[in-house]
């Protein structure tokens, strides 16, 4: 059974936050924008899914 998109994003955006909060050092920096990548991607597929549209424009 799949999840739905959007709960996904929630759980990827909690992640993120949870990295933030972390003591800060080198691989807690590597580790923040790395999640922060994963949830900018993931809200551009969700955002897209949810309006229904099929691009391969870029993100902007």
């Amino acid at each position: 059974m799949s999840r739905v998109q959007p709960d996904i994003f929630k759980k990827v955006v909690s992640r993120l936050e949870e990295a933030i909060r972390q003591e800060k050092n080198d691989f807690i920096r590597d580790s923040v924008i790395q999640r922060f990548e994963f949830s900018i991607e993931l809200a551009w597929k969700t955002a897209k899914k949810s309006m229904g549209v099929t691009t391969a424009a870029p993100k902007m």
